[in-house]
């Protein structure tokens, strides 16, 4: 999953992607924050900086 954030929100390209995580169902992710990754639901705020997701087989 791809989101941006609020200061690369109005970039394109790349250059909006502010965050990637791994979508593990049930409205949960796996992603960094900081020097170790955890999982957490994903947040209504941070649905709102969502820009897409992709699969990969």
């Amino acid at each position: 999953m791809f989101f941006t954030n609020a200061t690369r929100k109005d970039k394109v390209g790349v250059e909006r992607i502010g965050h990637v995580a791994l979508y593990l169902g049930g409205n949960y992710i796996l992603h960094t924050a900081s020097d170790y990754a955890k999982i957490e639901q994903i947040s209504q705020t941070r649905w709102g900086y969502y820009i897409q997701s992709q699969r990969l087989f």
